[in-house]
């Protein structure tokens, strides 16, 4: 998957990237630091370091290597991200956390001060236009 100018905002198709800013939920207690619980709020920047399809679903890792995103909140998006992970030469995937959220994908935004070399950045939201996704935190 290319960065074109006539891609998909989202669903099937819609490009990925990977390394997300947010902090992860803390373990054992599902909180992420900062208290923000429930559905995120903020922009987060993704940078690709790779991206495949894997069973249908369009997956991509994270740039620091700890986190797997997939479309979709399908049982085939987690073997998706099961996958890609396996495929990224991560030793054991199935010890990571599977977290399910909804997102807006978009551009970057420089009035934002996002970074404009990101390929995309996502809001958290469950509003119109969200799209699902499943994040997999591969253990490091």
């Amino acid at each position: 998957m290319t960065r074109g100018t006539d891609y998909p905002t989202q669903g099937p198709g819609a490009p990925l990237c990977a390394s997300e800013s947010a902090e992860p939920p803390v373990p054992g207690t599902g909180e992420r630091p900062g208290g923000l619980n429930g559905p995120q709020t903020g922009a987060q920047r993704f940078v690709a370091t790779s991206e495949a399809t894997h069973y249908g679903v369009a997956t991509a890792a994270a740039g620091d290597g700890d986190r797997i995103l997939a479309l979709g909140h399908t049982r085939r998006a987690i073997a998706a991200c099961l996958a890609h992970a396996r495929w990224c030469g991560y030793e054991a995937p199935v010890d990571g956390t599977v977290r399910q959220e909804w997102v807006v994908l978009r551009d970057p935004d420089p009035a934002l001060g996002e970074d404009t070399d990101a390929d995309w950045c996502f809001d958290w939201s469950t509003g119109p236009g969200a799209v699902p996704v499943t994040l997999l935190d591969v253990p490091q």
